[in-house]
């Protein structure tokens, strides 16, 4: 509801503004295509991390450990640090991934190739990319492989709280400082150019 109450503020007075749909990932089900059709698609960043489950044990007793599972890697993703997310692997779309979903959505709609613009609210979320432990977070993962998949679509990051440290930084590929075209192939160079300084 927030997010209808948000956009509807920003497109007051637009032409067309009043038609455009909202989705919110949450209302579909991981093993089915979104609605080809353009508009928002609204999700959390704990529901981006996740997959479909087979929702039950091994032993096929009712689902507990499936669900207990859901909910811890729930409470990790929308934790911000990064000490249980080492070496992070994304599930495949074999696993049902929303974040296939979400690519998939967003190469079906009219501009078509994932472009649009993926607005990051919170961004701070995703600032786990690098730390001194090297481990990151599911979040911080999710969100530059969701960049990384769209090469086509504009980046929004919004947040109060980009970065304490310069190490927050990583995440934000389309900042335009590091990556091709610019002085620094990586994030690393560009921190380690800094860090010289």
């Amino acid at each position: 509801e927030d997010a209808r109450r948000d956009l509807r503020d920003v497109t007051t007075g637009v032409s067309g503004g009043d038609d455009i749909p909202i989705l919110s990932l949450k209302t579909y089900n991981p093993k089915t295509a979104l609605p080809q059709q353009d508009g928002v698609l609204f999700m959390t960043y704990a529901l981006l991390c996740g997959s479909a489950g087979k929702g039950t044990s091994k032993g096929g007793k009712g689902g507990v450990k499936g669900k207990a599972r859901a909910k811890k890697r729930k409470n990790e993703v929308e934790q911000e640090q990064g000490e249980d997310d080492a070496n992070v692997e994304l599930p495949s779309r074999t696993q049902n991934s929303r974040l296939d979903q979400v690519v998939e959505w967003l190469d079906g709609c009219s501009t078509g190739s994932a472009s649009g613009l993926i607005c990051f609210d919170e961004a701070h979320k995703a600032k786990n990319l690098e730390n001194k432990m090297d481990k990151p977070t599911l979040t911080g993962v999710t969100v530059q492989n969701l960049q990384k998949r769209c090469p086509d679509a504009r980046v929004l990051y919004s947040t109060a709280t980009g970065a304490s440290e310069l190490k927050n930084l990583a995440y934000m590929d389309r900042l335009g400082i590091w990556g091709p075209g610019t002085s620094f192939d990586s994030f690393n160079m560009f921190q380690a150019m800094l860090a010289r300084e």
